[in-house]
């Protein structure tokens, strides 16, 4: 996976794959490139340029691109019904939607960054699939707002990184709705006994949320493989807001 097609360390990583015999595919953004060249094959994740440093749409494209690939070895492989797969490929196309929803919403995700950029930590855990997802997060706020900021399994939380948390050190929190909710639940209870602020990412209207939340934002409920894709868009407008709110430029 590479961007731009020409990362010196991803190049070696290919030349090495090649000499053992092994197929190679890239995805890449930008066709023609050395990885497009040298690779077996290669899938544009067609994103377009990025104008800034920091990765935001080839990220989410990228992300996208490999789980419709994953969907195609599945079934080729004939490893899962044709119901499921046509369920994921269906909310895929709800994706443009239900981002559009989001940047509709751009002014509540605003108020957000506005509490965020008071504070020079920031904490951010997640679970399974999402504790990449609380990792973009704090990578972006690090990158565009240059705040420091810790990604963190949400399960690892007690083993440390709690002995940091308290008035000066909010923490943002993404809590989807799926068989890890109540665990994610009880985390929320952790935080806020310590004296952290909380703002949650969810997908759930759940009553118990809102009274736990400081600052709650809800996004389309959508399958829970495609869900990272669209909490990551808050945390990337979170970021650039807070950016912006502080006087810097996200562009540069």
């Amino acid at each position: 996976i590479t961007q731009s097609g020409e990362t010196a360390d991803t190049l070696s990583a290919i030349d090495y794959f090649k000499n053992k015999t092994c197929k190679v595919i890239s995805i890449v953004e930008t066709f023609g490139t050395e990885a497009s060249r040298i690779s077996d094959s290669t899938i544009r994740i067609r994103a377009g340029q990025e104008i800034g440093v920091a990765a935001t749409k080839t990220l989410t494209s990228t992300m996208i691109t490999l789980v419709q690939l994953a969907l195609y070895f599945n079934f080729d492989l004939n490893r899962s019904d044709i119901k499921k797969i046509s369920s994921i490929i269906n909310d895929i196309s709800k994706l443009p939607s239900s981002i559009s929803y989001i940047l509709n919403h751009e002014s509540e995700i605003r108020k957000s960054s506005d509490n965020m950029s008071v504070f020079s930590n920031i904490l951010y855990l997640g679970r399974g699939i999402n504790i990449p997802t609380a990792l973009e997060g704090a990578l972006k706020m690090k990158e565009i707002a240059y705040l420091h900021a810790e990604g963190y399994p949400a399960g690892e939380m007690k083993h440390g990184v709690n002995a940091l948390l308290g008035s000066k050190m909010p923490t943002i929190l993404i809590v989807p709705e799926d068989e890890l909710f109540e665990k994610n639940l009880g985390t929320i209870n952790e935080v806020k006994a310590r004296g952290s602020k909380t703002l949650v990412i969810t997908d759930s209207n759940s009553n118990d949320l809102s009274r736990l939340s400081d600052d709650l934002i809800v996004v389309p409920k959508i399958n829970n493989f495609l869900s990272p894709i669209l909490f990551i868009v808050v945390l990337q407008i979170i970021a650039y807001h807070t950016a912006i709110i502080l006087g810097l430029d996200p562009d540069k």
